[in-house]
């Protein structure tokens, strides 16, 4: 085992530990780990930055960026309001709308970027309905990565995948091309819950326990979480 081979050990060992321990935001951990390889000679400085140049990287910085975007339209409160109208009070159903939904979406955005999006109107659908929220979660998180297999662009491997085959000099898949199986996996994954989650999907328990009067005013009049800060000066 040479020098550079123990480097390397050591840069990934360190990156694990970060991640692992959360010090920094995974982006900073992943541009230090880039750094390192290139401060140690073990990369030169165009190989260091290569990545940059790869249609995988900014075919995901490029969705997660769109992700973002829907999540501040406010998109998501009519989505809400359909699936409550749609469904009424029945959990099999919301269960059934909230991973096609997630599913579809996670099509053309990044799966965890899909998920992300819709934990906050599932918690919200959750306490409206007095649905435990971990038994509308897990087929959320199962829906957002069946659904990363519709499309070429949803998913990282795929995404790897094809970036590798266009370096190799091959063809590369079309956008579609994965879809007929990735249809076949959601559908299958929704009917599984629809029709056997009642006994697998983990139970919870809805309470109003605890909850200061402040937080059940705000839940009641559907007040903003915001919180402002003013400073009256000596002299008003």
């Amino acid at each position: 085992m040479d020098v550079q081979m123990i480097f390397v050990l050591v840069i990934l060992a360190v990156t694990i530990l970060l991640l692992i321990f959360e010090v920094f935001r995974i982006d900073i951990i992943a541009l230090l780990c880039m750094l390192a390889l290139g401060w140690t000679g073990i990369l030169s400085v165009q190989e260091t930055f290569s990545g940059f140049s790869s249609t995988a990287v900014i075919a995901m910085i490029s969705v997660m960026i769109m992700s973002r975007g829907i999540a501040h339209s406010g998109i998501m409160d009519h989505l809400v309001t359909l699936i409550i109208r749609l469904s009424s009070t029945n959990k099999r159903k919301i269960i059934a709308l909230v991973s096609s939904i997630t599913g579809f979406l996670s099509a053309f955005i990044q799966n965890i970027g899909a998920a992300a999006l819709f934990l906050p109107p599932v918690l919200k659908i959750s306490k409206k309905q007095g649905i435990p929220a971990s038994e509308l979660i897990m087929p959320l998180g199962f829906s957002a990565i069946l659904g990363g297999t519709l499309t070429m662009v949803a998913s990282g491997p795929l995404i790897l995948t094809n970036d590798l085959l266009k370096n190799a000099g091959l063809d590369p898949y079309g956008l579609f091309a994965v879809t007929p199986v990735g249809v076949c996996l959601l559908v299958s994954g929704i009917l599984f819950f629809f029709f056997f989650g009642k006994w697998l999907l983990p139970k919870g328990r809805q309470t109003q326990k605890g909850i200061v009067s402040q937080k059940k005013l705000i839940d009641t009049w559907h007040l903003p979480h915001t919180i402002s800060y003013y400073k009256i000066p000596s002299s008003s």
